[in-house]
């Protein structure tokens, strides 16, 4: 075994850990601010906070990794983002609850972590592994990912719901376990997902790897920094068309399932946690799929194609679910859902990968987190507003999403040529 290989596993590993607790706790806070506290238009309001912070921890976090270790970076994240999980869990203990404060900075504690994960693991990923096999290691990095988010939608399928009878719910079936056991609080699950980042930051360190990439000599500023990564996308801009473009079904993606998919599912499908935790399973088994057939579409199609087929079917899933009154129709769309999107993503990191040189991976990539941030900006203050967040009324947002995505495609037709 390679050393890189043994690498990639080792982070995979870690990765895989942290990310089932990481994605019960996202699936638990968003259906607590709904069900328990009855305030989904709080969560909008924290999320649009959260979301606004990150406009500047975006730009710095892509000079970071330009410019530090990728290595030692997944260490500080697992090791903050522990801390907080654990502390939190740990006040949630003493006074018998969390109080929504402190609810709110897990959340954005999560964001954060994620923000600079993601970038960080794809920067790494380019580093060290050959080009031929960007498009395998991508497809990889998508498959690991969504596993540890079907795992962790299967576990928050039972966990939040309990079974006292010995019973649970997994996708609209009933299972006999015959383990009895009442629902878990937050601070339970806090305390299960800080502790499985104390674990993975055990697993990362025990990495072999030398940060190989020379930072860039003279000024290094902050702002210089980023101002060569928005440089290099200004000096092509079908790129950045595309790179802005392609991360409307992201985009559309993450915007739903904290402030959208939840009240869909609660007031619309008049569904409980076991759906919710249901349609991330589905989503994820997309997901997986996209993940082992994304590379052969884009040698078939090429990715630019590829990526405008996905977009084009994820503008038909939110028509379908304008109409949509049945579960298990919502867990089809779900599984087609989360395939356009990590195809989607797959193709579109794959091209970046290319087009990108890695020493300025990460400034370039915080450019489109910034511009991905902006817009997420727009539409959770949209879809805040009770004509977007009440009941029924949620539909409306699906309509706006399916015009976006449909300007998207056009962006992309475009320029095709070009590109």
């Amino acid at each position: 075994m390679t050393p890189q290989r043994r690498s990639f596993i080792l982070l995979f590993l870690a990765n895989s850990i942290s990310g089932v607790a990481q994605g019960i706790s996202m699936i638990a806070i968003p259906w607590y601010f709904l069900t328990i506290l009855n305030q989904p238009q709080l969560l909008g309001v924290v999320y649009f906070l959260v979301t606004f912070i990150q406009i500047f921890w975006g730009l710095y976090s892509g000079s970071l990794i330009d410019r530090y270790s990728r290595k030692k970076i997944f260490l500080y994240i697992n090791a903050i983002a522990g801390a907080v999980l654990l502390l939190v869990s740990g006040i949630g203990f003493y006074l018998g609850t969390i109080p929504v404060g402190l609810i709110a900075l897990v959340f954005a504690t999560t964001f954060f972590v994620y923000n600079i994960h993601y970038p960080n693991l794809y920067a790494f990923a380019q580093e060290i592994i050959p080009k031929e096999h960007y498009n395998t290691i991508n497809s990889q990095i998508e498959i690991v990912g969504q596993v540890t988010n079907a795992i962790a939608g299967l576990f928050a399928s039972m966990l939040l719901t309990g079974s006292e009878t010995g019973v649970v719910k997994i996708l609209q079936l009933s299972i006999n376990t015959n383990i009895q056991f009442k629902p878990w609080t937050l601070e339970e699950i806090f305390f299960a997902d800080g502790m499985t980042y104390m674990i993975s930051l055990v697993i990362i360190s025990t990495i072999r790897y030398r940060f190989s990439i020379t930072p860039d000599k003279g000024d290094q500023s902050v702002i210089s920094r980023l101002k060569a990564g928005f440089d290099f996308l200004m000096q092509r801009k079908p790129l950045l068309l595309f790179g802005t473009a392609s991360l409307t079904v992201f985009l559309t993606v993450i915007v739903s399932n904290y402030i959208l998919t939840p009240t869909y599912i609660f007031y619309h499908l008049k569904g409980d946690a076991t759906v919710f935790g249901g349609m991330e399973v589905c989503f994820a088994t997309g997901a997986i799929a996209a993940g082992l057939s994304s590379r052969y579409l884009s040698r078939l199609i090429g990715p630019i194609y590829g990526v405008l087929s996905l977009i084009g079917l994820c503008f038909l899933i939110y028509i379908g679910l304008l109409f949509n009154q049945s579960i298990t129709l919502f867990f089809v769309l779900m599984m087609l859902y989360g395939l356009c999107n990590a195809g989607v993503r797959i193709m579109r990191v794959t091209y970046i990968f290319h087009q990108v040189p890695n020493y300025i991976f990460g400034r370039t990539g915080g450019v489109f987190l910034m511009i991905h941030i902006l817009l997420r900006l727009l539409f959770i203050a949209l879809f805040t507003l009770s004509f977007f967040s009440y009941k029924q009324q949620v539909l409306n947002a699906f309509a706006v999403f399916s015009g976006l995505l449909f300007l998207s495609v056009g962006a992309i037709l475009i320029y095709r040529k070009k590109l």
